[in-house]
Formats: structure tokens, sequence, C-alpha cells
């Protein structure tokens, strides 16, 4: 509640009288609104203001009030609008503000929106209002989730979507008759936008907590359940899995979702057989057996759901068992499917038996059925050896994979380690894979690659049909060695002196094995250039038959298209990765280092294990940029990624018994896994980060976390400060690279640290580690610049760190002026002529960060001026930006007068520059609105200082700087053409157009902003009665034509004609070009297209109005 409510409350009124008051006041303004009351108009104009201001409409009252409104349908859609840029921008503004001290200071904090809203939801079922603010709430939660950006999905966008899901779920929580209000348009949502993860989510939250609710309204999500095969697979998955606890609890919703799964599974799309695949290994999940009696025979069925046995023994304590049996029965028909639904199969029923061990035998017998179908009977010679011709088949456009070996190998021993845990020795099946694998693990741990089948002669080529059958079928014998290895290491392969060596027997035919490919390959392109260079001469006559030829070669290979099956590379799961990584890294049991110490005397095989790590976060990070974390669906995920970070943290920070070998990639993906933790996984970071270090949490939580991260932070700046120490040790070449991602490390769990216990301590640990920085290196400067800058903006709010790199700079890099010594003013021993070119984009975008943090402000200003409410804190912070951005002007004017190349340097300079007087022109245009209503305010706060330093310091510095950079071209020009003419060359009239264009871009959009300020200016000044221009004449017009040299003016003169028309519509546009030209010094050849229609005139026109000099001094045509 507001300052006014709390007064209330205070004067002999409860809480309950207050919100039945409001209730009352709503009701009354939203019948009158309905009326047509210009009341509605200003409530809308209140709430447009909040979409820039959050906390004009995020109060209670407010937004209830604004709510109660959209059920007049005249304002609905505007208000909605409003109310969900409202929120965007709240959530978005404390996101800024976790980072820039300048906003914490001096711009309000939104309050909590869901906890708000939660408050007018149980306000208006207490006190009424239901009624006029329900659909609105519905409403409301849907715009949030249909939020969405080009850009990939952010921590911001996330939120809001978490926060529209979580208002749908209070909703039905708190009127269960909306339920069908709520699902019908999120069904809609899921059925349309196909590849949208945050109806799936939302969705999946609101089934969770309302699965009760919902049970007594089945009906409501029939419609989800009857169109899953429309969805795509991805999106079926994340439904079935949300659907979940509505099937445990309702049986007519279980009978639906089982007939539909049927069906799906004769599907003529793989998609939807997909779906139908991972929808029955949901059930076998939910649907535990609780008897200790395993399922181990299989319904002979051909593949049917009978519905029948799931009638019959619905009820009983042995009906899980019932259906389980004609589930696993389906699931044998997908091994007779196409790879993609095999390879579903096989990723998820080792999760199937880890959730329902009851069916541990039974999944065996199944997967045994098809390692005689691969492998052969047994007994059979050789029979450890896979056939590579069963993996696939010949298709119309080339070599069709059907069966990813790898991965059901992977699945083969995952489910033999798992049974040999629950089911014991007895088992026969069970026995029979055992010998198998350890057989495969032997034979191929000691042959060599030529008796695999392959040779460095083969062709590899995919655009051949040969060539992509041989490819795939050496992919997939590397994931069976992939799966041997993780059976290996499973099996104490990191105990066992002799495992380990089959390990790494395996793990070197896996090298020498991609090896083979890649040296093939290159021995072909090769010979492909011999050839063409042999055949040249020949290649006119065969024109026709060649191209005939290339036809062919081109239906024989196949593309990469929609169809082919291509499956994820690595077999290797997470858990394995998880555990021989451990072993490897941090292991010290005195039983076990025999074993160990092969492994980590084998630098191969440690640069592999972390590579493939690598490999996998990233494919885990693609995967979950769409989906995010999906609760308990990710657990394991998140499991498994968290005991890998762990151990990486520990080798990489902490241990002081490294694996040399491998401290440079385990640092960079401990970088990587972090990133991946940090983003995709927001709402457990207490839970990874805790992991990281032994000290006791304390009161740390998930929006306070310092606790937890200072100690982690403390334990990379000793490392830091280790490498530091050692950075100039020759025989250490990697330290460079060491240190600066150990700096990103830091750097990165630096942004999540907020600003209270413990930011200090850090704040020192910085300043000490950049004093102590002496380094020109590059690799390890520019993160940790990035790292000081970073620092700075969150902690200081009156940051001058700018002003000093530019300084610095400018010392370093001279003056436009070759006749003006600067003085050297250079505070950082790492800023050096060696490194200036490196620091200045650095600083660039530093400066750049700070304007948007004055957008944002100037933003919130004009918002909360357009409203009738006072605002105490609004002086302070015009004041306040204006002294922020005095400092930024300082800054550009040293930069301005620095002499840097041309190039990419003054062109940051210049796109810097437009920004500045971009962001001066909108407080100014800010300014002169609000002397509409107190003409101090300019004095108040100091503008009008700011703006003669505009004028001293940059404006007049800025025109200097033009006329040095057209010196500079013009020099440069000369010279290439004089270049040119001694070599007897010409210049494409095109191309030296374009060249010259840009060149100059930035250069007419910058004085047009200067203009556009002054004129800005004088409007304020005379409205306040002060000069604001002084120290600075009114600009003379200037033309920006395009310069060419005279040896291309001819050349141009006879194009001129034909583009007259054009460029004199580009020319009326240009506020700068005045109608007459200089003197012959001053002109720029000027045959040039910019001008030639402003200085010619039509006779065939009717004479214009005499030119008047308008306010600025320049002449205005009528």
């Amino acid at each position: 509640m507001d300052i006014e409510s709390l007064d209330m409350i205070s004067e002999d009124h409860t809480v309950e009288e207050l919100q039945q008051a409001e209730g009352t006041v709503v009701f009354h303004l939203t019948q009158a609104a309905k009326m047509g009351h210009t009341v509605a108009k200003e409530i809308m104009k209140l709430v447009k203001a909040g979409s820039h201001a959050p906390e004009l409409v995020l109060s209670p009252f407010s937004l209830f009030l604004a709510l109660a409104l959209t059920s007049v349908k005249q304002w609905k859609e505007q208000l909605l609008d409003s109310l969900r840029l409202a929120i965007v921008r709240s959530i978005m503004l404390e996101e800024k503000r976790t980072t820039s001290a300048w906003l914490r200071t001096n711009m309000t904090r939104s309050p909590d929106t869901g906890d708000l809203l939660s408050q007018v939801i149980g306000q208006s079922c207490k006190a009424g209002g239901w009624d006029l603010i329900g659909q609105g709430l519905v409403d409301l939660g849907l715009a949030l989730l249909d939020q969405n950006t080009v850009a990939k999905v952010d921590k911001k966008l996330r939120a809001v979507h978490n926060l529209g899901a979580r208002l749908l779920l209070k909703v039905v929580k708190k009127q269960a008759d909306s339920a069908s209000s709520v699902l019908d348009p999120l069904t809609s949502r899921i059925l349309v936008s196909k590849q949208a993860p945050q109806y799936t989510e939302a969705l999946r939250i609101i089934v969770k907590d309302t699965a009760t609710i919902l049970m007594e309204k089945p009906g409501v999500v029939s419609e989800l359940v009857e169109n899953l095969q429309r969805l795509s697979y991805p999106s079926a998955r994340r439904t079935l899995s949300a659907l979940l606890p509505l099937v445990r609890f309702s049986r007519s919703l279980r009978d639906s979702l089982i007939l539909i799964l049927r069906k799906a599974l004769f599907s003529r799309s793989v998609h939807t057989r997909q779906v139908a695949t991972t929808g029955v290994m949901l059930l076998l999940k939910t649907f535990k057996i609780s008897t200790s009696r395993a399922v181990s025979q299989l319904s002979q069925s051909s593949g049917s759901l009978s519905q029948l046995a799931v009638d019959v023994h619905r009820g009983t304590a042995t009906s899980n068992e019932a259906l389980c049996t004609e589930l696993l029965g389906v699931l044998k028909r997908c091994l007779g499917q196409q790879g993609e639904v095999r390879l579903t199969l096989y990723q998820g029923i080792m999760e199937v038996v880890t959730k329902n061990p009851e069916l541990c035998e039974g999944v065996l017998e199944l997967v045994y059925s098809h390692v005689l179908f691969l492998w052969g009977e047994e007994g059979r010679r050789q029979r450890w050896q896979l056939d590579l011709a069963k993996l696939g088949r010949e298709g119309e456009d080339g070599w069709v994979l059907e069966e990813p070996a790898g991965w059901f190998l992977n699945c083969v021993q995952m489910l033999v380690g798992k049974a040999q845990q629950v089911v014991g020795e007895e088992c026969e099946n069970l026995e029979r894979l055992v010998v198998l694998l350890e057989d495969m693990a032997t034979k191929y741990s000691e042959c060599e690659v030529g008796d695999l089948g392959f040779e460095v002669t083969d062709n590899f080529d995919r655009k051949t049909k040969d060539g992509e059958r041989r490819s795939i079928q050496v992919e997939q014998l590397l994931g069976v060695l992939e799966a041997l290895m993780e059976y290996m290491i499973t099996h104490g392969g990191d105990q066992a002196e002799e495992k380990s060596r089959v390990l790494l027997n395996l793990q070197r035919n896996h090298s020498a094995l991609e090896s083979l490919m890649v040296t093939s390959l290159q021995r072909k392109k090769g010979r492909k250039g011999e050839k063409k260079d042999k055949n040249t001469d020949k290649k006119d006559n065969k024109e026709g038959q060649g191209g005939d030829k290339t036809e062919s070669d081109g239906k024989r290979g196949r593309t990469a298209t929609d169809s082919t099956f291509i499956p994820p590379p690595h077999c290797f799961s997470l858990k394995g990765l998880s555990l021989i990584l451990s072993s490897t890294l941090s292991d010290r049991l005195p039983a076990h280092q025999a074993a160990l110490s092969l492994l980590r005397s084998d630098p191969q095989f440690s640069i592999y294990l972390v590579t493939t790590i690598s490999s996998k976060l990233t494919q885990i990070s693609s995967s979950l940029s769409i989906t995010g974390d999906e609760g308990p669906q990710s657990d394991n995920l998140f499991r498994y990624l968290n005991s890998i970070t762990s151990t990486l943290f520990n080798h990489s920070m902490v241990s002081q018994e490294q694996i040399h070998s491998v401290i440079l990639p385990t640092t960079t993906c401990l970088l990587q896994a972090l990133e991946l933790l940090l983003t995709q996984f927001p709402r457990r970071k207490l839970s990874f980060l805790d992991s990281l270090t032994d000290t006791n949490p304390g009161t740390a939580t998930e929006e306070h976390l310092n606790p937890v991260l200072v100690p982690v932070m403390k334990k990379v700046m000793k490392k830091l400060a280790a490498y530091t120490d050692r950075l100039e040790e020759e025989d250490e070449l990697e330290i460079p690279s060491k240190l600066a991602t150990t700096v990103s490390i830091f750097a990165l769990l630096f942004k999540e640290l907020d600003n209270s216990e413990g930011m200090d301590q850090v704040k020192e640990w910085i300043k000490k580690y950049m004093d102590q920085l002496e380094t020109e290196n590059c690799t390890v400067l520019k993160p940790s610049v990035t790292l000081l800058l970073q620092t700075v903006i969150k902690v200081k709010s009156h940051p001058t760190i700018g002003l000093e790199l530019a300084k610095g700079l400018h010392s370093l890099t001279g003056d436009l002026d070759t006749s003006v010594q600067v003085e050297p003013d250079n505070k950082h021993v790492w800023l050096t002529n060696s490194t200036k070119d490196n620091i200045l984009p650095l600083l660039l975008e530093h400066l750049e960060g700070m304007f948007d943090s004055c957008d944002l402000a100037i933003s919130w200003l004009k918002a909360l001026s357009s409203t009738s409410t006072i605002n105490p804190t609004m002086a302070t912070s015009e004041s306040s930006l204006c002294m922020l951005l005095a400092r930024q002007v300082n800054a550009a004017s040293e930069l301005v007068k620095t002499a840097f190349p041309l190039g990419q340097s003054m062109d940051g300079v210049l796109k810097l520059l437009v920004r500045l007087y971009t962001v001066a022109g909108s407080l100014t245009k800010h300014f002169t609105l609000r002397t509409r209503q107190n003409k101090a305010v300019v004095g108040q706060a100091k503008f009008e200082k700011l703006a003669i330093l505009i004028n001293n310091q940059l404006t007049k510095h800025v025109y200097n700087l033009i006329t040095w950079l057209e010196n500079k071209q013009k020099e440069r020009d000369q010279q290439a053409a004089a270049d040119r003419t001694a070599k007897h060359k010409t210049v494409d009239p095109t191309v030296a157009r374009a060249k010259v264009l840009r060149e100059s871009r930035y250069i007419p959009n910058l004085i047009l902003k200067i203009e556009t300020l002054e004129k800005d200016l004088i409007k304020l000044g005379k409205r306040i009665g002060q000069n604001l221009c002084e120290g600075n004449k009114v600009s003379i017009s200037r033309d920006f034509r395009i310069k060419f040299s005279e040896e291309l003016m001819d050349k141009l003169r006879e194009d001129e004609d034909e583009e007259s028309d054009n460029d004199s519509d580009d020319s009326a546009d240009d506020s700068r070009i005045q109608g007459t030209h200089s003197s012959s010094n001053n002109s720029t050849a000027l045959g040039d297209l910019t001008n030639a229609s402003l200085n010619q005139e039509d006779p065939s026109q009717p004479p214009s109005k005499k030119s008047k000099p308008n306010k600025l001094g320049r002449k205005k045509e009528n």
C-alpha cells in the first residue's frame, strides 16, 4: 500500500475497511468509465506513463484500478499493453540497478510485481471486485507469456514469462471456476506456437500446484491431449511432462492419453512416433510397480495397448504391473522404427528403470532381443565385431542410417550397471550382456584401426554415395568405442590397472579412427587440386558431359535436409563423464592410485576427456537455451552438471596436485559450465554455488548469494594472484591464457554479487589486483580492464574512470594540433603505447553503457513529469543526471582532441559523439517540458552549466576534428592517386563512391545532432531567459559533400545527369547544404552529386520567394 493508505490505517481505520473503500471507489470509477466519463482518459494517461516509470502504476490501488478498467472494452487493449510494458520495464530496471550504483542511488526501486499481484487478487476476493479484474488478470498473464524478442532468450525475458505463469497459477488457485478461462487460451497458444516453450512451462507450473482442482475438470485439457500429434516433438514432450500429475489423478484423462499414444505409434510422421515413444516412457515412470516381483515377461501382443488389461486390473494392487507389462510390449515395437524413434527410446529408457526399478529385468529382455539382431547368437565367430552394414540401408538419395549403434550400446551398458544393483546375478540376460560387453571392450582395445575394416585410402567424401556410407559407419563405430569406454569407466576403469589399460587403448583407437578420416579427406582434397590443374585444358571440350556427371553425383550424394537423421555425437552419459572426471582429477584414495596414475600420465586421454565434456556442455546449452529449467524433469541433468562443475572448480582453483597438461582446458571448461548453470538454472544458483565451497551458507538465499559467493570468489582471487606472480616467467607459455580465463570466471561470479555484505572486500581485491598488474599482454589485459570497468559502474555512483582513461589515451596518442604538447596524465601502468589500441574499444563500450543509464533515467523522468504526481526525488535525480553527463562530456572532450588513426578507432569516437549529442538533446527536451510547470528546475539541476560545458569543451573541438579528418582523408586520397598514377591504374567510380560514403557516414549525422541540440538549447534558453549557447557561436552552414579526387571527376560527371534526381532528394533532406557555392578554395570539386541539384535552377519552374534567414542564421527556403 502507498503512504496515504498507511496514514489512513493509522487513523483508526483497519486494513479491511480501507480495502472495502478502495473496492467501492474502483467500482464507481469503472462504472463512470463505461458511461464515457473523462476520468478514464486520465487513468489511461497515468498507466501509459507507467511503461517508463513503473512505480506510477505498480502500487496496489493503481494496479487494481487499471485491471478493473480492462473490463471496459474500449480501454482493454491499451491498458493491458501498458501494464505489460510497465511490468517488463520494472524487471529490466531491477536488472540494471544491480549492475549500476548510479541507478540504484537515483532511481526508486520498483516493488515486487509478484507480491503486488498476489495482494490485489487477495483483496478482490475478500473485499469484492473479482468480477471486474478476473478476466483482466488472465489476459495480463497471457500477455506476459506472449512477450517475445528476436534475440536469444535472456534472463529478463525468462523472468517475465515466469511471472506470467505464476499469475495464471494464482488465478486458478484463488478461483477454481476460472480454470477453463486460463487453460483454453493457453492450449490454443501451445498448439499454434509450436516452438515457444514458455507456454508449456506455464502449463507445467499450473498443473503441478492445481492438479487436485483440475482433476475435477479433466475436460479443460482434453483438447490438448487430442491434438498432441499436431505438436513438434520437443513441444509434445514438454506437454506430456506437464500433464503427468493430472494423468496420475484422473482416470479418464489417462485412458484418453493411452488411446492417443496408441494411435500415434502408427502415424506416418516420425516426430509423432517419437512423441508416442516418449509418452509411453513417461507413463512407465509415473505408474510404478509396488510389488517386489519384477516384470520379466513381455506381452506377446503386436504392440497395441490393451485397454482391457488396464480396465480389468484398475484399482487393484497389481494394476500398475499389468499396465507396465503392456507398455513394455509397445516399446518393443519401437526397435523396428526409424532411427529417430530408436534414439528416443535409447536415451529415455534408463531413466524409466531408475524411476521404476521393478521393470529392470523386463527392459533387459527387451534390449537383449535387439542385441541378438545386431550381434547375432552366442557362439558366432567374431561376434564382438559389430556388422556395420546392418546399421543402415540404401535409400533413394543415398545411404540412410537406421540404427544409432553407439547410443544403443550406451543404453545397454547403463542398464547392465543398474541391473547389477537391482536384479542380481540370477538373471541370464544380464550375464549374457556382461560377457558380450567385456568381450567387445577387450577385443576393440587390442585390435588396430586396419582390423576394423577401414584404411587411409578409403573414400570418406560425403558428396559421394560410397563416401557417405563409410563416414556414417565410422561415426557409429566411434560411438561404439565411446560406449565401451563408459562401460570401463563405470566398471572399475578407475580402480583396476588392467581395466584402465583397456580404457586407454579404446581411447587411442578412437583417436586413430578420427585421424584416419581426417587424413583421408586431406589426401582426397590434394588429389582434386592436382587433377584440376591437369584437366583445365579439357574442361571446355567436355562441358556438357561434365555437367551431367555433376548432376548425377549430386543425386547420389545427399545433403543435410530435414529428413536426414544425424544422431548427436559423443555417446557418453553425463553421469559417466562426471564419474571419470572426478576420479581422474580429484580421487586420492591409495587403492585407486595405480590405475589412476596410468590415466593421468597419458596427456592425450585427459585432454580428450575435457574436450568431450566441453562439447557435451555446448550441446546441453543449445538445448536449454530453448527449453530452460524444466523443474523435476531437469533434476538429473542439474545434478551431474553440478558435479562436473564442482570437480573442475576444485582442480582449477583449489587443488595443489593438478594435472598440468589440462589446467588450461579445465579452466576454460569451468568457465563454460559456470555460464551454463548461471544462465539456464537461475532458480538453483544457491545450490550449485554452495557445492563449490566448504563454508556454511548461513543466511544466503537465491536473492542474496553473497554469503556463498564471497568464499568462492576468494578462492578464485587467490589463483589470480598466483598466476599474476608467474606472468613474466618465460617457460610458462600458457600463464596469460590461464590468467585471462580465471579473470573471466571472477567477472562472471562478480555479476551475481549484490551491494551488501562482502562487496567492499571484493572491491578491495579487484583494486589490489589491478594495481599490481603490469603487463602489455592483450590476452590478459582485455578481461582485466573489463572487470575493472564493471566494478566501477557497480560500486561507484560517481565514476571517473572514463575521464582517466581518456586523458591517458590523449597523452599517449597525441593531439590533433601537433604544436600542442600534451602533458603525461596516465594513472594506470597497464595503459601504454602497446596497449592503447586495445583499451580504446573497452573505453568506448564503457561510455556507451553510461549513456544507456542516462537514456533510462531521462525516459523515467519524462514519464514522471507527464503526470500531476509530485515526486520529491525528481529534482535530485535531475541534478545527478546532469553531473553524470558532464563527466562523460569531459571524457569525450579528451577523445575529440586525440589524433586517433583513421578507421575503426576514429569511427568509434564519432559514433560515441553522435550518441552523446542525442542524449543531451533528449535531456534538453525534457527540461523544456518541465519548465511549463516550474522554470526553476533548470537552475536547480545546474543544466545551464552542462550546456556551457558542451559548448566550450566539446562542440568547437568537434568541428576541429571534422576539419582534421577532411585533411587526413584528402592527403590519403592524394597519396593513393599518386600511387595509382605511378602504376598506371584506374579506379572504378562505383567503388570510389562506396568508399567515400563509408568513410563519411558518421559526420553528417553528427553535425545534424549538434545543430538539433543548439536549436533546442535556444528554445529552452528563451523560455527561462538565459543564453544556454554562451561560449559558442551558432554553427555556420557546412557542406557534407562527397569529396572526390580530381582524376575521378570527369568520369563521375558522365553519370551526373542520370542520377541528379535521386541526388537532389538526398540534398533536400540534408539540412547542412547551402544554396550557393563557396569560393573555389573551399569547394570540394563541386561537380559532386549531393549539391548539383540545389545549385541549378530549373527555368521551367516559377521563381521562388526571397529566402529569409531563420533563427539560426541560415537561409530558409519557402
